[in-house]
């Protein structure tokens, strides 16, 4: 009797720890499946922008992102129009999202950019090609529809502009020819932010 006493209590006494410890590393697997980040996304977009600021000139434009875990890259174009202006963008960028999710996540990039811009006018006809590094600053997330969607600020600066591009024509053998180069560079350090939002498809 005394015997089978003292063996329930042995056996208690090896089985609570056993359990516990199975209890803890399961707790452990658990965190370590939750904590790791297995997110692939990647989908095209239209978005809709103004800017740069002061200016609130619209623009409308298209793109593509995919995503890994804590890394993506954007391609995008866009372009904006006045009476007097017309401006092509386009931009490659690298983001890091900081706590990847598909339902909500802030995310920051780097990359570069490219524009053209043709002014015309009653007196002037111009155009010119700038190009400069940016910067991205933005959140991504997943509406009650489940549909991507995305708004931005991005920053241009400083800005590298060839500028006056002048028009050469020659003729050769009742043949005419032409090639359009800059004759002058300038750099403005007036950073250019642009804020735009993205409907994903």
């Amino acid at each position: 009797m005394y015997m089978n006493k003292i063996l329930k209590i042995v056996t208690a006494c090896l089985v609570l720890p056993v359990s516990f410890l199975c209890a803890n590393t399961q707790e452990v697997q658990e965190e370590k499946q939750n904590s790791c980040c297995c997110i692939e996304n990647s989908f095209g977009y239209l978005n809709v922008g103004v800017g740069p600021l002061p200016e609130l000139i619209p623009s409308f434009g298209i793109g593509y992102r995919a995503q890994k875990d804590h890394h993506g890259f954007d391609l995008s174009g866009s372009i904006a129009k006045t009476l007097m202006q017309t401006t092509v963008r386009a931009s490659v960028l690298y983001n890091y999202f900081f706590k990847p999710s598909l339902e909500s996540e802030f995310y920051a990039g780097l990359g570069i950019g490219l524009k053209g811009v043709h002014e015309k006018t009653e007196f002037m006809n111009n155009s010119h090609v700038a190009v400069y590094p940016e910067l991205v600053f933005g959140k991504q997330y997943r509406n009650e529809t489940n549909c991507q969607r995305f708004f931005q600020m991005q920053i241009g600066f400083p800005v590298f502009a060839l500028d006056k591009i002048v028009k050469k024509t020659w003729t050769h053998r009742k043949s005419s020819y032409s090639i359009s180069y800059p004759t002058s560079y300038k750099t403005s350090y007036v950073p250019e932010v642009i804020f735009s939002y993205g409907i994903g498809f």
